[in-house]
């Protein structure tokens, strides 16, 4: 289907017109009623900042002691959180209250039943589930990233469906949005007699699509061409958030390659490599070194378990299909798909080169 079909069908379908607009209602009371909780919160806060303050003005300016003051400072604070619990959306007053009300309903019905009727037309065979991305357990099996540092992994949206391979067997492939954020610790330096002290910041170090692929390779083959940059170097810190993940990969032996822009770019690793290994790992550079010379990209690949893991970096959140402030554009939604196809080419490519 082209674009401004694609475009038309979304504006002349009357299933998808029902779900959207319900989809939208739903959004407009959800952001109406985080607007007023983070109106009470504020209001909370100062109220019990203020009656601090006052307490302490009180205390210095009629030389009262400060215990006589703290009633008047409870009684402000009670008040504060009747105000706070009378006005804050009854939807709020739990989290489990949040996802039963407001988020599942959104997500598992409008949005789940328009995009399931949008992105067949784009990308026969696959459908989208929320909920069904992979999930952070998951992602720790493998070794694309430096697993010990990894704070957490958000992910929700997925694609879910099967390709053909060169034989016609169908092969199941799961494309989820997801960030990998990593803790960064940062060392403050103390001026004169003040003592040193550290903080942390969240980095993302990986926002877009990781995509995972069935194959008929053998399960114990174990090779990873990663980006360099999700291994930092020693001299910048990250906190080990995950103690137990440590010793995991360092089975794992890099390989040095002759073509430059893998030294450059990629970190190579191998785990007790086979002959057939040693020669997988050739097809692979090979037809890695095509590939991100045509698209001009890193793609962090890993062949473990049986499957493919890819990664595509990727700012856009494509199934954010309800808006706050701007109107949905589903020819954005057509552009985003058609790149996807993309991807799924890519990795039927490698799957492919592998296989020979």
């Amino acid at each position: 289907m082209k674009r401004q079909e694609f475009i038309e069908y979304f504006a002349s379908s009357p299933s998808i017109q029902m779900h959207y607009k319900e989809g939208n209602k739903q959004t407009q009371i959800l952001n109406k009623d985080l607007r007023i909780l983070q109106k009470n919160v504020r209001i909370f806060i100062y109220s019990i900042l203020g009656s601090i303050s006052a307490m302490k003005v009180i205390s210095w300016l009629f030389d009262i002691n400060l215990y006589y003051v703290i009633p008047f400072v409870v009684g402000v604070i009670v008040l504060s959180l009747i105000r706070f619990s009378k006005h804050t959306p009854k939807s709020f007053k739990g989290m489990k209250e949040v996802t039963e009300r407001t988020i599942t309903p959104l997500f598992n019905g409008a949005k789940q039943k328009t995009l399931n009727e949008l992105v067949p037309l784009v990308l026969p065979g696959f459908n989208y589930q929320y909920n069904k991305a992979i999930p952070l357990d998951e992602m720790l099996h493998y070794s694309l990233f430096e697993n010990k540092y990894i704070y957490d992994l958000l992910s929700r949206d997925a694609l879910v469906g099967k390709i053909p391979d060169e034989n016609g067997k169908e092969k199941n492939i799961r494309i989820s949005e997801g960030e990998v954020s990593y803790k960064r610790i940062i060392e403050i330096k103390g001026k004169g007699d003040t003592m040193n002290r550290t903080t942390f910041t969240i980095e993302t170090v990986f926002k877009g699509f990781i995509l995972e692929m069935e194959t008929d390779m053998d399960p114990r083959s174990k090779i990873i061409a990663t980006n360099k940059g999700y291994f930092p170097p020693s001299h910048i810190k990250f906190e080990d958030c995950r103690e137990e993940e440590q010793g995991k990969q360092k089975y794992w032996q890099e390989v040095n390659v002759p073509y430059s822009p893998f030294k450059d770019c990629y970190k190579i690793l191998m785990d007790h490599p086979s002959p057939s290994d040693e020669l997988m790992l050739k097809n692979l550079l090979v037809a890695l070194k095509d590939i991100t010379k045509r698209i001009n990209r890193i793609i962090p690949i890993e062949i473990s378990k049986g499957k493919i893991i890819m990664l595509f970096e990727s700012e856009r959140d494509v199934f954010e299909i309800f808006p706050e402030t701007e109107s949905f554009d589903p020819g954005v939604l057509w552009d985003d798909l058609v790149a996807l196809s993309e991807i799924i080419k890519i990795v039927k490519e490698m799957e492919l080169a592998l296989s020979k």
